[in-house]
This record gives C-alpha cells, sequence and structure tokens, in this order.
C-alpha cells in the first residue's frame, strides 16, 4: 500500500512537473510572439515615415524595400510561433470555421479598404501635380505609383497593412495546423 502511495505521489510529482513545464513553454512561446509583433511596429513606422510628401521629389530609389527581407523573416518566424502556439490548444471544427472566417472577411475588407485608398491617394498625388504645373501627367502619375516607389510606402506600410500582417500569419499558422492535423489522422486510419 504504501509502495502504490510512494508510486502515486512520484507520478504526481512528475505530472506537476510537466504542467508547468507546458506553462513555461506557453509562456515562453507567447513572450516570442509579443516580441515579434512589437519588432515589426518600429519597421512599418519607419518604411511609412520614408514616404515623401506629395508634390516633393524622391531621392535615389526606395530604400524601405531593404525592410522587406526583415519583415519576411519576422512573418514566417510569426507563422512558426503562431503554429506552435496554436497546436498546444484543442479546436473544433466549429471554432476553426469561425475563426478562419472571421480572419478571411478581415483581411478581405482590409484589402478593399487599401485599394481605395491606394486609388485616393493617387487622386491626391495628381490634384497637386495640376497645383504645381497647371496639367496632370498621368505617366508620371502611373510612374510614382508603381509597385515599387517610394511615393506608396504610406500604402504599404500603415496601421491597416500591419493588422493585415498579423492576420494572416495566424490564419496562415492555423491553415498549416489544420492540414497537419488532417494528415496525422488519416495516417492513423
Amino acid at each position: 500500500m504504501q509502495v502504490a502511495m510512494v508510486k502515486l505521489c512520484k507520478k504526481s510529482y512528475i505530472c506537476q512537473k510537466r504542467v508547468k513545464m507546458e506553462e513555461c513553454s506557453i509562456r515562453k512561446k507567447i513572450t516570442i510572439l509579443l516580441f515579434l509583433l512589437l519588432f515589426a511596429v518600429p519597421i512599418f513606422w519607419i518604411c511609412y515615415e520614408m514616404n515623401p510628401n506629395p508634390g516633393q521629389t524622391s531621392g535615389n530609389g526606395n530604400p524601405a524595400i531593404l525592410f522587406v527581407g526583415i519583415l519576411f523573416v519576422v512573418f514566417c518566424s510569426l507563422v512558426f510561433v503562431w503554429y506552435k502556439i496554436l497546436k498546444e490548444f484543442t479546436l473544433n471544427r466549429m471554432t476553426f470555421i469561425m475563426i478562419v472566417t472571421v480572419l478571411v472577411i478581415q483581411l478581405t475588407s482590409s484589402f478593399l479598404y487599401q485599394r481605395q485608398a491606394f486609388f485616393t491617394y493617387k487622386k491626391l498625388l495628381a490634384s497637386v501635380y495640376q497645383e504645381q504645373f497647371g496639367f496632370i501627367d498621368w505617366q508620371y502619375i502611373e510612374d510614382i505609383t508603381s509597385f515599387m516607389s517610394i511615393h506608396v510606402n504610406s500604402q504599404y506600410f500603415n496601421v491597416n497593412t500591419y493588422f493585415m500582417f498579423v492576420s494572416s500569419s495566424v490564419l496562415i499558422a492555423l491553415i498549416i495546423r489544420k492540414l497537419i492535423s488532417m494528415i496525422k489522422a488519416e495516417e492513423k486510419n
């Protein structure tokens, strides 16, 4: 009887240690997640600030492009950490569908908002150009609002695109988690 009690206590102690390690592990993952999220904020802000004012000429190229590589690494790390955190929790099918639906709606509405903001910004640039020179050179407006232009940094790096950055990392992590769990379930069968 005493031997059984000692074994039970040891098992209980081991279980308690395992739970504490898991809590520590989840806390560590959340800390890393918060660090990555906060690390991306100044990068978005710096890139946003690199946008010249309408009517102002830009320098040589777009230095914000250098930060895109850093943001890519941060994004991949976010997906990985989100996956590790989400793996700790059990999500039933309904919860998974609801979260994915909310994320897709948020990303879609953010994308549509950003697209509209881009066209509004393009009109602003055209009106400033017209004020300065008395006519609108649409080819010039198209050139300075092209993909790699410094004039559109404010359209790529802002609060809306930051939240799109975070939401898409969560969505990708959720999809990866679901796919891996489906593959594991199929392997068991």
